[in-house]
């Protein structure tokens, strides 16, 4: 069913339409033939990747080659049932379905994990396969109003449990062998290319495998969160970084880490809570402006002082889950051998059906214009290599920055991972960034840039290793 916009000058109307705009968004309903076709793609996306597990379990004794012509049927088949379908199909699953889409490039990297006997490479890839199919369920009804629960429920009944991958100088995997699974939750990596005009996921590397973890040294994280009048969320925002931070220091995956907390000229008790969290912690760092600079100069503030190899950047209001979704984002940087992990929200809806349009509206704009493909691109989930601010200087003093950043990173021919995560709205204070007067200043902004921003020459890449 579609609306349609209120009558001009009809106050009672618009009312209707923006109360109608606020009630959460339904999952895509099913005809017949998409029910029968998802129902099929969801079993095979998790037998086949459990199969696949199996088999690097057992040493890869076995025979691949059968299984590997499932996959590739699997893979061609949901592409071309895909494209069939045409626009309004591959777009409401942002392209997860085709060869160069989610799905795809993890079917890809499940076959190469076999070939290379990379028992590593298998188990992310089964993974991927296995969360975005329940991803894309859970987004759909079937054809009678029902929901895909129970066939995800009972794909999933049959998951193997991956072998803990030997030690860096243990036998098995080959020396340059897949990582670790690629974590808890979450949709499957794609890599965003940039300007190639196809959309399509690929990872770096000749050989086009997965890094081991355990083969990188550890480097020292920082995490820094711009705050203006945020005196409800700094302690808590602090101490879940620092809960994350110890965990992932005892799991080897950082050698250590630093927290900064900008602060942009706040006029509550921001300033002297934070004061205090790094009076009584070495690993935390503030950052006073003396005038309000807004979200882009505090994140230029963040990105100039943080020491650490890593650097995420984030709110303070913790819109993701940092202690479940950190660790996988350090993992998948590594093991893809990209510059940045970028996380988009698997539903937008959380503060409104009228938030979330402004949102799909923006980040279409930006595609648009910068030949882009972000899917979420003002997401306060950004983790950078330090080594690309050699060359990305960003301008933006407003909150045109989080897509300057992308932009910038891409146009200069970085590697851009995008992973999909739950989102959870601010529940104390209200977020200013849907207010006209920034609307209007990250409009500026953009068309300010553009000609700069779209004239970005490729940098020489760095060196594969880590």
């Amino acid at each position: 069913m579609t609306r349609s916009p209120p009558a001009r000058n009809s106050k009672h109307s618009a009312r209707r339409w923006l109360h109608a705009l606020n009630i959460p968004a339904t999952p895509f309903h099913d005809n017949a033939e998409q029910e029968a076709f998802v129902t099929q793609w969801i079993q095979d996306s998790n037998h086949l990747g459990q199969a696949a597990v199996a088999i690097a379990n057992g040493g890869f004794q076995a025979d691949a080659a059968d299984l590997i012509t499932q996959i590739q049927t699997y893979r061609d088949s949901a592409n071309a049932f895909d494209q069939a379908q045409g626009g309004l199909w591959s777009a409401r699953f942002w392209n997860e379905f085709r060869t160069d889409g989610t799905s795809g490039v993890a079917a890809t990297a499940l076959i190469e994990g076999l070939q290379t006997h990379n028992a590593g490479e298998v188990a992310a890839a089964a993974e991927q396969l296995a969360t975005n199919s329940a991803d894309v369920g859970s987004n759909n009804m079937k054809a009678d109003g029902g929901t895909y629960a129970d066939v995800i429920a009972a794909a999933q009944e049959t998951a193997v449990t991956p072998n803990p991958q030997p030690p860096a100088d243990g036998g098995g995997a080959p020396a340059d062998g897949g990582g670790a699974g690629a974590g808890g939750g979450g949709a499957g990596a794609v890599v965003s290319t940039p300007r190639d005009g196809t959309g399509a996921g690929r990872r770096s590397g000749s050989a086009g495998t997965l890094r081991r973890v355990a083969d990188m040294q550890p480097e020292l994280l920082s995490i820094f969160f711009p705050m203006w009048n945020e005196e409800h969320y700094v302690e808590r925002a602090i101490d879940v970084a620092k809960r994350t931070c110890e965990a992932m220091l005892d799991d080897g995956l950082i050698s250590d880490y630093e927290l900064l907390i900008i602060d942009d000229a706040s006029t509550d008790r921001t300033p002297e809570l934070a004061d205090k969290l790094a009076a009584a912690d070495p690993h935390v760092r503030v950052i006073h402006h003396e005038r309000n600079r807004k979200l882009g100069g505090s994140m230029k503030s963040g990105f100039a002082n943080a020491r650490g190899d890593l650097i995420l950047y984030s709110d303070a209001d913790l819109p993701f889950d940092m202690e479940g979704e950190l660790p996988r984002a350090v993992r998948l940087l590594r093991e893809y051998e990209v510059e940045m992990v970028s996380a988009y929200r698997f539903d937008r809806t959380g503060e409104g059906y009228l938030r979330a349009v402004y949102t799909f509206s923006y980040n279409l704009m930006v595609r648009w214009m910068f030949r882009v493909k972000a899917r979420d691109i003002n997401f306060a989930f950004k983790l950078c290599r330090r080594r690309i601010f050699e060359h990305v200087h960003l301008e933006s003093e407003g909150s045109f920055i989080d897509a300057e950043l992308f932009i910038r990173t891409a146009g200069l021919g970085y590697q851009i991972l995008q992973i999909g995560v739950d989102y959870f709205p601010r529940t104390r204070g209200e977020s200013t960034l849907a207010s006209p007067a920034i609307i209007v200043k990250i409009l500026r902004e953009m068309f300010t840039l553009r000609r700069d921003l779209r004239q970005l020459t490729p940098v020489a890449a760095p060196p594969a290793g880590r």
